[in-house]
C-alpha cells in the first residue's frame, strides 16, 4: 500500500530512463526534508497563542545561515597549538539551491564528518596589541563522495566507453575561521555561513590555551519546546536555587538558575561567561561581569541577566585549558547591570556587554536571572533564592517605605516597579510595623484588619485579611510599643507593560477607644519577592 509520500510510477513494459530513477530519489529526499522542515523550522508563533502570530515558512538563505544542529559539530581546541578539530554531527539548514527544481526542498539534511585532521582548521596568533574576536563557522557544500567506472554510450561513435562518473553525492559542511579586526569587537555574521563558536584571542596568544571560547551552536536540545520552533512571550524560569554570598571581597553568585527566553532554554549552574579565570561562581563586583557603563547605583537594585548577543544562541563558555576543553553551564553570558526588567521579565533597555569580553555592543536578547540590593557603596549585598522566593539577608538590604497617607483607621503606601521591587515580581514579602499614638493604651481592640491592593488607576485588585483582633496590651512597661506582622502582598500585573507602574497598598481596620487616633506612624519593609 502507498505510504502517502510522492512516488514515481514505472508502468508495465515502459522503458525506464535514468532521469526517472534520479527523480525517484529526489521525491524521497524532498518528503523527508519537508517533514523535518515543518517539524523543526516552520515557526508555530508563540506558545501564548498570540492571534497575530501565524505559522511562518522560511524559504530564503539568511545571515547567519538558518540551521538547527541535531547533535555534534562541536569545535575542539587543541592544547598547545592553534589547531581546531570539529566533531562529526548532523544538522538541518535552510539553504535553497541556486537553481532549484520542483523536486527540491530548501531544507537540507547534512551529515558531517567534521574536521579530524590537524592543521586543516586553525587560528592565527595575535601580536596586534589588542584583543581580536574570531568566528568559527560552516557552510553547506555538495560533495562527491563516491565515483566508479561505468560504460557510457557515445552517440557519435555508437559505442559504450568506460568512464569514471559520480555515483554518490552528499551535503556536507565546509569550515573556516573568520578572523576579526583587533580591538573592533565582534566581526558580525556572514551570509550563508553558520557560526558554531566565537573566540576571544588576546594579545600575545600563541595557542588555543590563552583564548576564551564560546559555544554558539543552535542545538535542537536547547529549544524550550523541542524540537518545535515555538516562542514564548513571557520569560519563564525553571529551577532557581542559589545565593549571593559576599566573601573575600567578592559578591559570589552561585547555584542553578534555569530560564526560558523566546524559544531557547538558558541558564544552568552559575559560572562566569567572561574571559577571566574560570570559577564555580560569578563575581558580581568583578568588572569582567558588569555591563559596560551600567554599574548598579548605591542603595538600589542590581539585576543579573543571561545574554545571547548578535542573534546567536547558547553562548556557553568553554572550560579553561590546557586540555579537555568543552562547553559548560550556563547557557548565556551572566552579566550584572542596572537595567531593570519589564513585567514580562525582559530588559527595559539594551544591556551592554562587559568591556572585558572584547565583543562590544549591547543586546536586548536576555533572560532575567535574579536581583538584589546594593549597599551604600554600590556593592551587591547577600541574597538567597529558595526555589520561588528571593530573600534579602536582612532588613537593611530591603526598601523601608514610610506611609504616604494615614487616617485614624488606615495607612497607605505607594509602591513602584523597579524602585521597591523588580517589575516582574508577582508578589512581595513584606513586614508592616505600626506605632501607636499613645504608648500607655491599656487595651487596643482591632477588627476587620484588611490590606487592600490598588492598581495604578486606583481600582482595587486584591483584598487580604490580616487579623480580626484581639485585645492588645500596652501596659506602659513597653518602650516604644508597636505591632508588626508579615504578609505576602500580590503585585498587580499589566501584561506587556514596559513602563514601570506604581501601586497603592492600604492597610485598613476598625477600632474604637475613646477619641484617640490609634496609630500615627507605620512602615513597610520589603524583605523578599516571588518572581513567578
Amino acid at each position: 500500500m502507498p505510504s502517502g509520500g510522492r512516488r514515481m510510477v514505472f508502468n508495465t513494459q515502459e522503458r525506464v530512463v535514468s532521469t526517472d530513477q534520479n527523480r525517484q530519489q529526489a521525491f524521497i529526499g524532498k518528503d523527508r526534508a519537508e517533514l523535518w522542515r515543518y517539524l523543526i523550522d516552520v515557526s508555530a508563533g508563540t506558545d501564548d497563542l498570540d492571534a497575530a502570530a501565524l505559522d511562518t515558512e522560511y524559504s530564503t538563505q539568511e545571515n547567519p545561515l538558518r540551521a538547527e544542529i541535531l547533535n555534534g559539530v562541536l569545535v575542539q581546541p587543541q592544547s598547545g597549538t592553534l589547531n581546531l578539530l570539529v566533531t562529526p554531527g548532523a544538522a538541518f539548514v535552510l539553504d535553497p539551491d541556486a537553481s532549484p527544481s520542483s523536486d527540491d526542498s530548501p531544507y537540507k539534511f547534512i551529515r558531517t564528518a567534521g574536521v579530524s585532521t590537524l592543521g586543516a582548521l586553525a587560528l592565527t596568533g595575535n601580536a596586534s596589541g589588542f584583543t581580536r574576536i574570531d568566528v568559527v563557522e560552516c557552510q553547506r557544500v555538495e560533495n562527491t563522495v563516491e565515483t566508479d567506472n561505468r560504460d557510457i554510450f557515445n552517440p557519435v561513435t555508437q559505442l559504450f566507453t568506460a568512464t569514471t562518473v559520480t555515483k554518490g553525492l552528499q551535503s556536507e559542511f565546509t569550515y573556516r575561521v573568520r578572523a576579526g579586526t583587533p580591538n573592533a569587537g565582534f566581526p558580525g555574521t556572514a551570509q550563508g555561513w553558520l557560526p558554531i563558536a566565537v573566540i576571544s584571542v588576546p594579545n600575545g596568544a600563541t595557542s588555543c590555551d590563552q583564548c576564551t571560547f564560546w559555544d554558539v551552536r543552535p542545538l535542537v536540545s536547547d529549544r524550550a519546546v523541542a524540537p518545535f520552533n515555538v516562542s514564548r512571550d513571557l520569560s519563564r524560569k525553571g529551577a532557581s536555587m542559589g545565593m549571593v554570598d559576599f566573601t573575600a571581597g567578592q559578591a559570589q553568585l552561585s547555584g542553578v538558575f534555569e530560564r526560558v527566553a523566546g524559544s531557547r532554554r538558558l541558564g544552568g549552574r552559575m559560572r562566569p561567561g567572561s574571559t577571566i579565570t574560570d570559577a564555580q561562581f560569578v563575581d558580581l563586583v568583578n568588572a569582567a561581569n558588569i555591563a559596560n557603563g551600567q554599574m548598579p547605583a548605591n542603595n538600589s537594585y542590581y539585576y543579573v541577566w543571561l545574554l545571547t548577543p548578535f542573534s546567536l544562541p547558547r553562548w556557553a563558555r568553554y572550560t579553561d585549558g590546557p586540555s579537555g576543553r568543552v562547553p559548560r553551564s550556563p547557557r548565556g553570558i551572566p552579566v550584572v547591570s542596572n537595567v531593570a526588567p519589564d513585567k514580562n521579565g525582559n530588559p527595559i533597555a539594551a544591556v551592554a556587554l562587559p568591556s572585558a569580553l572584547g565583543l562590544g555592543g549591547t543586546t536586548s536578547s536576555a533572560a532575567f536571572v535574579c536581583c538584589g540590593r546594593t549597599d551604600g557603596s554600590g556593592t551587591p549585598r547577600p541574597m538567597l533564592v529558595d526555589g520561588s522566593v528571593q530573600w534579602a539577608s536582612n532588613n537593611g538590604d530591603a526598601p523601608q517605605i514610610n506611609n504616604s497617607a494615614f487616617t485614624a483607621t488606615s495607612f497607605t503606601w505607594s509602591l513602584a516597579d523597579n524602585t521597591h521591587f523588580p517589575a516582574n515580581a508577582r508578589a512581595i514579602l513584606a513586614r508592616i510595623q505600626l506605632w501607636p499614638a499613645v504608648a500607655t493604651l491599656e487595651v487596643l481592640n482591632l477588627a476587620n484588619m484588611m490590606l487592600i491592593v490598588n492598581n495604578a488607576a486606583g481600582r482595587e485588585v486584591a483584598r487580604i485579611p490580616v487579623a480580626d483582633v484581639v485585645a492588645w496590651n500596652f501596659s506602659g512597661t513597653e518602650k516604644d510599643p508597636s505591632l508588626g506582622f508579615a504578609l505576602r502582598i500580590p503585585i498587580p500585573n499589566a501584561y506587556t507593560t514596559v513602563t514601570p507602574a506604581s501601586y497603592n497598598v492600604t492597610l485598613t481596620w476598625t477600632a474604637q477607644i475613646g477619641s484617640y487616633v490609634i496609630f500615627n506612624n507605620a512602615m513597610l519593609f520589603i524583605f523578599g519577592w516571588d518572581i513567578e
